[in-house]
C-alpha cells in the first residue's frame, strides 16, 4: 500500500522508472552473457582451429533440430484442430 504523502502521479512516475531501470538491467546482462560468449568462443576458435568446423556443425544441427521439432509441433496442433 503507497503512503499517503505519494500522489497518484507520483506513484505512475516511480512505476515506469522502475519498469525502465528494469528492462535495462535485462538488456545489459543479454548484452554481458553474448559479448562473453562470443569472445570465449572466438577465443577458443582461434586456439583450437579444429573447433570451428565442430562449432559450425553444432549450430546446424541445432538449426535443423529446431526446424524438425516446429514441424512436429504444427502437425500435432493441427491434428488437435488448434490450427
Amino acid at each position: 500500500m503507497p503512503s499517503p504523502d505519494i500522489t497518484p502521479k507520483q506513484l505512475r512516475e516511480a512505476q515506469a522508472r522502475a519498469a525502465q531501470a528494469a528492462e535495462a538491467a535485462v538488456r545489459a546482462s543479454v548484452a554481458g552473457r553474448e559479448s562473453y560468449g562470443l569472445s570465449l568462443e572466438r577465443g577458443l576458435m582461434a586456439a583450437i582451429p579444429e573447433l570451428r568446423f565442430i562449432i559450425n556443425d553444432a549450430r546446424e544441427i541445432g538449426l535443423v533440430a529446431g526446424r524438425i521439432v516446429n514441424k512436429a509441433m504444427s502437425a500435432a496442433y493441427r491434428a488437435e484442430g488448434i490450427i
